[in-house]
C-alpha cells in the first residue's frame, strides 16, 4: 500500500503541530459537551444524521426534488427510484456508523456489507478485477484476479500502523483513503464508497464531533478544493511518493471548524435550558423579519419541541402581538408589535461552558 507503506516519511511543521494540539484539546473536551446535551443527545444526533444525508444528496449530484428529499430524510418515506433508494440507504449507513462509533469493524467483509447496504435494491457492486501475467513454465498467460487481496492488505496495514500509536490518526486515515481511491477496488463507485469509508475511519478513531456536526458537509461544500487535493495526493502514488500532507492539513482545518460549531451547539443548548423557553422564543420572534414562519424559529432553536413553539405562537396571537397570515405546513406569521424596552434577553448573554466549569478553554 503505497501511501501507508511510507508513513514514516511524513512530518508536521510547527504550524501543523499547533493545529494538532488544538485538535486534540478539543477532542478531549467532547465528554463535557456530551454531558451538557445528554438529555436530548439522541434528538441532536438524529438531526445531524438528517443533515449528513442532505449533504450526501449534494455529493452525488442527486436530482431528487426538495420536497421528496425532505420526506426521505425526515419522514423515512419509501423511495420511488434508484436515486431515492441510494439516499435512503446512505442514511441507514450513517445511522450504523454513528451507533457503532469506535466499535465499527474495519475489515474487508465489513466494507462489503456496507457496500451491499448502500446499493441494496439498486445494483450489485462487487470488488473489481485486474489483469495480471502468470508464469506457466516457459510461458506466461494473462489472468483476471480479484482486487480483494489488495483490500485485505490495506486494512491489515492500517490496523498495524494504528496499533503502534506512532502516527497521527487524521493523517493515517487520509493516507488510507488515498490508497483506497487509487486501488479502485469498486470501479466507478470507489469515490462514493471512499468518502463514506473516510467518515467511518474518523468516527472509529474517536472523533465524536461527527455525532453532532456534519462530516459530509466538509466534502460537499469544498468539492472542488477537496478533489484537487486528492489529485495532487495521487501524483507519484505508485512510486510511493504521494503528497498527502496538503489534504491532511485541509482535513484538520475543517475538523477544527466542526469543533467550533460543536461549541456553539452546546452553548446554545445550555442557554435554552437556562431560560424560560417560551420567553426565549418570543425574543427570537422580535429579532426575525416582520413576516416569519415556524421553520425560521426552529432554525434558531433546534432543541425546542414543536409543542413549545406552537404554545408560544398561540400565546402571542392571543396577546395580539402576532397574527397568522396563512395555515398549513408553510404557514406564515406577521409580527404586529415590537419588543418592549424591558424585554431584552441579550443582557444575559451566553456564558461559555468551560468558563462555568472553571476550565480554561485555551
Amino acid at each position: 500500500m503505497y501511501s501507508l507503506e511510507n508513513m514514516q516519511r511524513f512530518s508536521f511543521n510547527q504550524s501543523q503541530v499547533l493545529k494538532l494540539i488544538s485538535l486534540y484539546q478539543n477532542k478531549g473536551k467532547e465528554f463535557y459537551y456530551r454531558k451538557i446535551m445528554e438529555d436530548d443527545e439522541q434528538k441532536i444526533v438524529r438531526g445531524n444524521i438528517e443533515c449528513e444525508t442532505f449533504y450526501f444528496h449534494k455529493l452525488i449530484n442527486s436530482n431528487v426534488s426538495d420536497n421528496r428529499l425532505r420526506l426521505l430524510v425526515t419522514k423515512d418515506s419509501n423511495p420511488k427510484n434508484n436515486e431515492e433508494k441510494l439516499i435512503s440507504n446512505a442514511k441507514s449507513i450513517l445511522e450504523i456508523t454513528n451507533k457503532k462509533g469506535s466499535k465499527f469493524s474495519l475489515a474487508t467483509n465489513a466494507l462489503l456489507g456496507l457496500v451491499d447496504r448502500l446499493y441494496s435494491g439498486i445494483k450489485k457492486v462487487t470488488i473489481s478485477k485486474e489483469t495480471v501475467e502468470v508464469s506457466n513454465g516457459l510461458f506466461t498467460e494473462k489472468r483476471e484476479v480479484s482486487l480483494r487481496h489488495k483490500l485485505d492488505e490495506l486494512f491489515s496495514k492500517y490496523e498495524n500502523l494504528l496499533s503502534t500509536d506512532q502516527y497521527e490518526q487524521v493523517s493515517l486515515a487520509i493516507n488510507f483513503y488515498i490508497d483506497f481511491i487509487n486501488i479502485k477496488c469498486f470501479g466507478e463507485e470507489t469515490s462514493t464508497i471512499g468518502i463514506l469509508l473516510l467518515h467511518v475511519l474518523l468516527v472509529r478513531s474517536g472523533f465524536e464531533v461527527f455525532r453532532y456536526t456534519s462530516f459530509l458537509r466538509i466534502i460537499a461544500e469544498n468539492q472542488e478544493e477537496f478533489r484537487g487535493l486528492v489529485v495532487k495526493a495521487s501524483y507519484n502514488w505508485e512510486d510511493g511518493f504521494s503528497r498527502t500532507e496538503p489534504l491532511t492539513d485541509f482535513m484538520i482545518d475543517e475538523i477544527l471548524k466542526n469543533y467550533d460549531e460543536l461549541k456553539k451547539i452546546a452553548s446554545d443548548y445550555e442557554y435554552d435550558q437556562r431560560l424560560n423557553k417560551t420567553d426565549n422564543i418570543e425574543n427570537t420572534i422580535y429579532k426575525l423579519p416582520q413576516i416569519f414562519s415556524k421553520e425560521d424559529i426552529r432554525s434558531k432553536h433546534p432543541f425546542v419541541s414543536d409543542s413549545t413553539i406552537n404554545r408560544t405562537l398561540q400565546r402571542l396571537r392571543d396577546e395580539n402581538k402576532i397574527s397568522p397570515m396563512s395555515t398549513g405546513r408553510g404557514a406564515k406569521w406577521m409580527r404586529i408589535t415590537e419588543a418592549q424596552e424591558n424585554f431584552n434577553f441579550d443582557q444575559y448573554g451566553q456564558m461559555n461552558i468551560f468558563e462555568l466549569s472553571g476550565i480554561d478553554e485555551d
